[in-house]
């Protein structure tokens, strides 16, 4: 790889918050999501986020290098607390009694200095030592190995991100008329690769339900594998059916003798009209049931055969009221009686 500065395009100088800056500028470039799909695009992208992480870390590592160069100075520079050796210093005062004081005046110092020279180079060798040997292991000998190994990890896990899962899927959108959706039928589509394959949309598909074609996604770099294209189906709404999953509703009107009298009416359904007996007595907002008369159930789904058609009855009056229908509705007293809007 590459140094990490000159991907990322800044200095080694450079503070976090200038590297920072500098890879999301980069990353929102060369991002799946942006567009960049190309293998130079995504090679960059992957390039980039291993620079970035490989410079956090290294970051990361030198503050708490710091850290621990700061604290061993900081426990070198603290006043020493006084041992049993130096206490042998006010032995050289001399004693009163005249024997004792050649051998306090010989011994004493003796001591002393050898407390102090022992005291000293303690002092002086362990703290200074042991920072010298800790910060040299920690900037050059303990990085070295781990560095590498989490670089290599970081590469790997880096490149699953950027180029691998769910980048590695295409969804392409298919628009197929009601009808087609009843029956089944065939579409051709055109994926990236220039390969063009004939897809098979099953009866009773429904809107937005997506088609699997394994294998047929894009290949990214590091996979072993190509991903999945999905094909999206979008249905067109139809003039007179609405559709509620697997069954069919209609809303057909009825003349006020056909409500009121009962008949057989022609009812449309998506197989054809069928005759269908509206019961004498039907009012405005019945609804009248034809099993099986629905679309197929939709792929995937437990059930077998097909849904059910709801028949909702409309009474429609005559566009011109003649003077016959309003004599007979002034004189007919059930009907002044009647109220249809119950308080």
């Amino acid at each position: 790889m590459r140094n990490p500065y000159q991907v990322l395009g800044v200095s080694p100088q450079s503070g976090p918050d200038e590297i920072k800056a500098a890879y999301r500028r980069l990353a929102k470039t060369y991002h799946p999501d942006s567009g960049g799909t190309d293998a130079k695009s995504q090679a960059r992208f992957y390039e980039v986020t291993s620079a970035y992480e490989l410079l956090q870390r290294k970051d990361a590592t030198q503050r708490a290098n710091a850290a621990r160069t700061a604290a061993y100075a900081a426990q070198t520079a603290r006043p020493k607390q006084p041992d049993a050796a130096p206490k042998a210093k006010p032995e050289a005062r001399p004693e009163p009694k005249p024997e004792a004081k050649p051998e306090a005046e010989k011994s004493g110092p003796k001591q002393t200095s050898d407390a102090r020279r022992d005291a000293g180079s303690a002092s002086h060798s362990s703290p200074d030592d042991a920072a010298r040997n800790n910060a040299k292991s920690e900037t050059f000998a303990e990085p070295r190995k781990p560095v590498f190994a989490d670089f290599l990890n970081q590469i790997k896990s880096a490149g699953r991100r950027a180029l691998g899962g769910r980048n590695s899927d295409h969804v392409y959108e298919v628009n197929i008329p009601f009808s087609d959706a009843v029956i089944g039928t065939k579409r051709r589509v055109t994926l990236q690769n220039g390969k063009s394959l004939d897809v098979h949309v099953p009866a009773g598909v429904e809107d937005g339900q997506q088609i699997r074609l394994r294998g047929q996604g894009a290949v990214s770099l590091g996979a072993r594998e190509a991903g999945d294209a999905f094909v999206s189906i979008a249905i067109a709404p139809h003039p007179v059916f609405k559709r509620e999953g697997a069954d069919i509703h209609v809303n057909v009107a009825v003349s006020l003798p056909e409500a009121i009298l009962g008949s057989k009416i022609n009812v449309p359904t998506i197989d054809g009209d069928v005759q269908v007996t509206v019961p004498e007595g039907s009012n405005s907002g019945s609804i009248l049931r034809l099993k099986g008369k629905g679309l197929p159930f939709p792929p995937g789904k437990r059930r077998m055969g097909r849904g059910d058609q709801y028949v909702t009855l409309t009474l429609v009056l005559p566009d011109k009221i003649d003077d016959q229908l309003k004599d007979f509705a002034a004189t007919w007293a059930p009907g002044l009686q009647h109220r249809p809007r119950k308080v």
